[in-house]
C-alpha cells in the first residue's frame, strides 16, 4: 500500500507509513544485506572515492537494490543515498519528504571482516528523521523505530521486541560507546575529563543501536559524519526514548546545503552536569572552528543539566529557527564525504 501523496511534511511516520510499509522497508533492508553478505563471503575489489574513502561493489549493489525498491513503492519521494549524493541543493531544498540512505555504513568494518556494518534507511520529513531502519547483515539483527512510534529489534525472522533507552543513574559509571575506526582528540579528552575508565568500540550505526536498546548510555561523536550516517540511527534513538543533539542541545536537522554533520551526542536520558562539563573541556580548543548555528543561543553544553532540554530550544528546533529553517544551510566542514560512523 502506498501512503497518500498529500501527507504533509510535518506528519510523523504514523501518517506517512502504514504497517505494511514498515514491513516492506524491513524486507528491503534484509534484501540489501543479503547482497552485501554475498560479497562479504566471496571477497570484493576496493576502489577509492574522491575523498579516499573506500568503495566496493557491495556498496553499489546494496544501493541499487534499495533505490529500486524505494522508487518503485514511493515514486513521489526522492532518494538521497551516499552512493548517489550528487544532487544539487537547489533541487534538494524543495524536498519536503525524502529517503536518506547509507547502503553500507561501515565499509571499513566490512573490509576488516569484523561484522560491524549496517544498512541504513531513514524517512525524513520537514528536515527531521521520522522513521529509521538499521540492519546488521552479519548478525541478522534489525532495528526500527521513530519519534512517536517506539523502537523494536528483530533477530533473524523472530518476533519484533520493543527496546528502550536507559537513563544513567551515575554520570561517571557509564557505558559509553565510540567509533572503532574514527577516534578523535576530543573524544579522548571527553573520556579523560569524565574519568571514564573504559569505552566500548563498535563500528557503523550500531553505536546508535546500543544506545537505543539500553546497552550503552551515551554515544559522543566529535569527528565528522554525513547525514546518511546518522539519520536512521537518530530516528531509532528518539523512538526508544532518547535524543540526538548537537553540542548546544539542539536536535540534528537534515537536508542542509552541506551534508556534513557537526559534533553530536546520542543519549538515553537527562544530561548530568558532569557530561556537559566534560564536553566543554574536551572541545575547548576546537569550539570556535566547529561552531554550530544553534550556538546562537549562547548556551554551553555544561548548561544542559539534570533534566530535559530547555523547552524554548526544543520548540525552536522543531519549527526551524534561524540556521535550521528549511533551505538554510547549517555550516559544516564542507560538502564532501566524511568518515562513516
Amino acid at each position: 500500500m502506498t501512503p497518500s501523496s498529500h501527507a504533509s511534511a510535518g506528519s510523523g511516520a504514523a501518517r506517512l507509513l502504514a504497517p505494511a510499509d514498515v514491513g516492506f522497508l524491513c524486507r528491503l533492508c534484509r534484501e540489501a544485506g543479503e547482497r552485501i553478505m554475498e560479497h562479504y563471503h566471496e571477497g570484493v575489489a576496493v576502489t577509492a572515492k574522491a575523498d579516499r574513502s573506500p568503495l566496493t561493489a557491495a556498496d553499489l549493489d546494496a544501493h541499487n537494490v534499495i533505490v529500486a525498491g524505494l522508487q518503485g513503492r514511493w515514486p513521489e519521494w526522492p532518494v538521497l543515498s551516499e552512493e548517489g549524493a550528487d544532487i544539487p541543493y537547489a533541487e534538494r531544498r524543495q524536498w519536503q519528504v525524502f529517503w536518506l540512505v547509507d547502503p553500507l555504513d561501515g565499509t571499513k568494518e566490512f573490509l576488516k571482516r569484523n561484522g560491524e556494518f549496517t544498512v541504513n534507511i531513514a524517512l525524513v520529513a520537514g528536515n527531521e528523521p521520522v522513521f529509521g531502519v538499521v540492519h546488521a547483515p552479519a548478525s541478522g539483527v534489525l532495528y526500527r523505530g521513530g519519534p512517536g512510534q517506539g523502537a523494536h529489534r528483530e533477530v533473524g525472522e523472530g518476533t519484533a521486541e520493543p527496546i528502550r533507552c536507559r537513563s544513567a543513574a551515575d554520570p561517571v559509571a557509564l557505558a559509553i560507546v565510540g567509533s572503532r575506526s574514527h577516534g578523535s582528540p576530543e573524544m579522548a579528552g571527553f573520556l579523560e575529563a569524565l574519568e571514564v575508565k573504559e569505552t566500548v568500540v563498535v563500528g557503523s550505526s550500531l553505536k546508535f543501536c546500543r544506545v537505543a536498546e539500553g546497552s550503552a548510555d551515551l554515544y559522543p561523536r566529535f569527528g565528522p559524519t554525513m547525514e546518511w550516517d546518522t539519520a536512521a540511527g537518530q530516528a531509532l534513538v528518539v523512538g526508544a526514548g532518547g535524543r540526538v543533539v548537537d553540542l548546544a542541545g539542539m536536535p540534528m536537522r537534515y537536508n542542509q546545503e552541506q551534508l556534513r554533520n557537526g559534533p553530536f551526542l546520542a543519549t538515553g536520558g537527562p544530561w548530568p552536569k558532569a557530561w556537559g562539563e566534560a564536553v566543554t573541556a574536551a572541545t575547548a580548543g576546537t569550539r570556535e572552528r566547529s561552531e554550530s548555528p544553534s550556538r546562537e543561543s549562547g548556551r554551553r553544553c555544561s548548561d544542559l543539566v539534570e533534566g530535559p532540554l530547555d523547552p524554548s530550544n526544543a520548540a525552536r528546533g522543531s519549527r526551524g529557527h534561524a540556521g535550521y529553517q528549511a533551505g538554510a544551510a547549517r555550516p559544516r566542514q564542507g560538502a564532501g564525504s566524511a568518515s562513516s560512523c
